[in-house]
């Protein structure tokens, strides 16, 4: 007797990345600036990506760009920030969904979801007189800061990468 083999159902788009833990799809897209991000994202029907815990982040971090898996560590050990090394790269920065318009403390997603989770880098968020500041998760070395620690910026600079959620299909 013959055995069929049937597939799992399709989660997410192609080349969108499936995070179980979340049932969100992710996918990392290329220089935009948070606005224009946030439009491309919606016109897939997503967002730009809200992050809710630790493992999320580092998941975003490690699966959406480039050659950086070899590069995490854990975002909680500061102990390798160098406040001596301004090295800056707008490559190694990726826009996410949160952002603020009154001050730097009443900080919102994007997506409507709750803010409950943060990992700001050192000395984040900053002040400005800047109406509206936007975050960018750092995904490569940037100020000597670890690997998927956030910074506040402003919303029009254009940035190397932006990573777009969307919900997963049933």
């Amino acid at each position: 007797m013959a055995t069929t083999t049937v597939a799992p159902p399709k989660r997410c788009l192609d080349n969108w990345s499936f995070y179980d833990a979340t049932g969100y799809c992710y996918k990392v897209f290329h220089n935009a600036t948070w606005e224009n991000a946030e439009n491309f994202c919606y016109s897939y029907g997503a967002h730009l990506t809200s992050i809710h815990s630790l493992e999320e982040d580092l998941f975003i971090a490690s699966n959406g760009f480039p050659c950086i898996a070899l590069k995490i560590k854990m975002v909680t050990d500061m102990i390798s920030f160098d406040p001596n090394d301004h090295g800056m790269s707008w490559q190694n920065i990726a826009w996410i969904g949160l952002f603020t318009v009154t001050n730097q403390t009443d900080w919102m997603w994007i997506d409507h979801t709750p803010y409950n989770y943060s990992i700001w880098g050192p000395t984040r968020p900053c002040c400005s007189s800047v109406a509206a500041y936007c975050v960018g998760l750092r995904n490569g070395p940037v100020w000597g800061w670890p690997v998927g620690v956030w910074a506040d910026d402003e919303c029009d600079d254009i940035f190397g990468h932006f990573v777009c959620k969307k919900l997963a299909y049933q």
